[in-house]
């Protein structure tokens, strides 16, 4: 589905600007119409239009990929979009891993997460979070060489800690491999997992027990690292997690000084 001839796709597409401020783009029955146009519909899924005959069976193919490159930042606009559960899923992870997917859709798949992430109700955003971070995980596996995908992995991650910190607080590794990503991966990158590590701090506040002592032996590691933005998250952690009057975050500070 979808128009071959230019032409005909710029006259479209210079309508749907000229238009496009008297949208309601929160419109339920409309976002839900527009997720049903990029999955398809299928027997029982939908109902079946007024314009179909009595009798027949209803369904529809998804759209092409040219135009599911038009629906995703149409989504992005609706806060509506972001809370329809599962179609918002389905519809990331079509774009994600999708047979017939490219680069520039599984972008937009991400950056459609994104908005999930932050916009969709705090309810839908805790319900999919392990889902989510399970999928952003995936796409830093090293196979995956799309460094723009990457980058937008790690931030899709510090997101998530700031809606979901108590999927992190269980699972201190998380930072320590976000350390050492840090030294492996490109500079462009690497600013994003800076950025990720930062947001992530918050989750990480109020440790106790061996997670505490995880995570400061790893700051007391890191701020020794020859590799400076290493010693600047190191930094980041030992006065944002700890407390005041923690002696080991506090040394670091000082040997951060000296």
């Amino acid at each position: 589905m979808g128009d071959t001839r230019q032409s005909v796709v710029d006259f479209a597409e210079d309508k749907l600007k000229l238009f496009g401020a008297s949208f309601d783009w929160n419109s339920k029955s409309l976002m839900s119409r527009l997720c049903n146009l990029f999955l398809g519909m299928q027997q029982g899924q939908a109902a079946r239009p007024q314009t179909a005959p009595q009798g027949k069976v209803f369904s529809r193919p998804p759209v092409s990929l040219a135009l599911k490159l038009k629906l995703v930042p149409v989504l992005m606009k609706s806060v509506v979009a972001a809370n329809m559960f599962p179609s918002s899923v389905n519809i990331i992870f079509e774009c994600l891993f999708g047979e017939s997917t490219n680069g520039r859709l599984r972008l937009r798949g991400l950056e459609l997460m994104h908005h999930v992430i932050l916009k969709a109700n705090q309810s839908i955003v805790v319900k999919i979070s392990p889902l989510l971070l399970n999928t952003l995980n995936r796409l830093l596996l090293p196979e995956e060489e799309d460094q723009k995908l990457r980058e937008l992995a790690y931030v899709g991650i510090g997101q998530l800690s700031i809606r979901c910190p108590q999927v992190f607080k269980k699972d201190v590794n998380l930072v320590v491999k976000m350390f050492k990503s840090l030294q492996e991966e490109s500079n462009d990158v690497g600013l994003a997992i800076q950025e990720c590590l930062s947001m992530m701090s918050q989750a990480y506040m109020d440790l106790e027990g061996l997670s505490a002592v995880t995570l400061e032996a790893l700051i007391l590691e890191e701020i020794e690292n020859e590799y400076a933005k290493a010693r600047l998250a190191a930094i980041h952690y030992a006065s944002t997690v700890f407390p005041f009057d923690h002696v080991a975050s506090r040394y670091v500070c000082l040997l951060a000084c000296g």
